[in-house]
C-alpha cells in the first residue's frame, strides 16, 4: 500500500537486549530498496521519531541533541537532529539495528538506547531525561575529563574550563557537552559529535573541526580564529553570535536552515567558499573583506 508508512511503538526504554543481529545499513546490499511483488520500490530506510520530555518537570524539551550511531561503542553517525520548540524529533536512518542517544546541556545524558528499524515504517521512542542540579553543571568533573581522554565517548560531560588545547578528540562524541570556558587551541575534532554542545567562550584558535556535526552548538563568543570547519554541520540554531572565525576556513560548512547566529561574528580573512549561509543573521558581523554587516543582514551582508 503506497503512500501508507506503519509504526513501531517502544514502550520503555530500560530494557537489555540480549542479541544484536546487525547494525544499521549492514544487513544487505542494498542502498536503494528492493523490489516488492507488485514491482513497487520497497524502501531500504525507516525512521525514527518521538518526543524528549522532562523526567520531573514532565515538560517537553527543545533542543536536545539526536543522534542515531551504528553501534554501542562506535561513532559513525547515520542520523542526527535537534529537538523542536515542542520537544520532537524524527530521524532517516537504513533499516537494521541501531542506537539512538540524548543529550542537552544540564541534563544527565540516558544510556543509548538500541532501537531494530523496518524498512519503511516509524518506531516511536519517548524518552525522559534528567536535569543535572545547577550547582553541579558549571564545573570540571575529573572523571568525566578521565573518561572522554581514555575513550573519547563523553555526551553531557562536565568539562568547563578544561585543558585541553593539541587534545586528539577526533571523531569524539560530545554531544550536549559543557566545555565552555575550556583550552582547546589547536584541538583535533575532526568529525566529531558535537551536537547541542556548549562552548560559550571556548579557545578553539587553530582547532580543526572539519566534518564536525555541530546542529544546535553554542559557540558564543568562542575563539575560532584560524580554526578548520570545513563541512562542519552548524545547522539548526547553532550560537556563533560574537565569536571570532577570524582566517577560519568554513568552505563547504552548512549553517543553515533558519537563523543561525553570526550577530557580531567577526569573519575577517575567513574561507567561506560554497558555506551554505542561507538563513544566517550576519548582523553587525565584519564580513571577509573587512565591512560591517548592517542590521537586516540574513544569508548576506548587506
Amino acid at each position: 500500500m503506497t503512500g501508507i508508512r506503519k509504526t513501531v511503538t517502544l514502550a520503555a526504554l530500560s530494557f537489555v537486549l540480549p542479541l544484536m543481529i546487525h547494525c544499521c545499513g549492514s544487513g544487505g546490499t542494498e542502498t536503494t530498496g528492493t523490489t516488492g511483488p507488485a514491482g513497487g520500490a520497497v524502501p531500504a530506510t525507516g525512521e525514527i521519531s518521538g518526543t524528549v520530555t522532562d523526567a520531573v518537570k514532565t515538560d517537553t524539551l527543545s533542543g536536545v541533541a539526536v543522534t542515531a550511531i551504528s553501534s554501542a561503542s562506535g561513532s559513525e553517525v547515520l542520523a542526527a537532529t535537534v529537538t523542536g520548540v515542542s520537544g520532537e524529533f524524527s530521524l532517516t536512518v537504513p533499516a537494521g539495528g541501531c542506537f539512538v542517544h540524548f543529550s542537552k546541556a544540564g541534563y544527565i545524558s540516558p544510556a543509548r538506547v538500541f532501537v531494530n528499524v523496518r524498512a519503511g515504517m516509524t518506531t516511536m521512542l519517548n524518552p525522559t531525561i534528567s536535569e543535572t542540579p545547577a550547582s553541579e553543571w558549571n564545573v570540571l568533573e575529573p572523571s568525566d575529563l578521565g573518561k572522554l581522554l581514555a575513550t573519547k565517548i563523553c555526551p553531557g560531560c562536565r568539562l568547563y574550563g578544561a585543558d585541553l588545547d593539541f587534545a586528539d578528540l577526533a571523531g569524539a562524541d560530545l554531544g550536549g557537552a559543557n566545555l565552555s570556558a575550556a583550552d582547546m587551541k589547536s584541538a583535533d575534532l575532526a568529525g566529531a559529535l558535537l551536537n547541542g554542545v556548549y562552548m560559550t567562550g571556548t579557545d578553539l584558535a587553530g582547532a580543526d573541526l572539519s566534518g564536525a556535526f555541530m546542529a544546535g552548538a553554542k559557540l558564543a563568543d568562542a575563539n575560532l580564529a584560524n580554526a578548520n570547519l570545513s563541512r562542519a554541520g552548524l545547522t539548526c540554531w547553532a550560537d556563533l553570535s560574537g565569536a571570532d572565525l577570524s582566517g577560519a576556513n568554513l568552505s563547504g560548512a552548512d549553517l543553515s536552515p533558519g537563523t543561525t547566529y553570526l550577530s557580531g561574528a567577526n569573519l575577517t580573512g575567513a574561507n567561506l567558499t560554497d558555506a551554505n549561509l542561507s538563513g544566517a543573521n550576519l548582523t553587525g558581523a565584519m564580513w571577509t573583506d573587512g565591512r560591517l554587516c548592517q542590521e537586516g543582514s540574513i544569508g548576506e551582508c548587506r
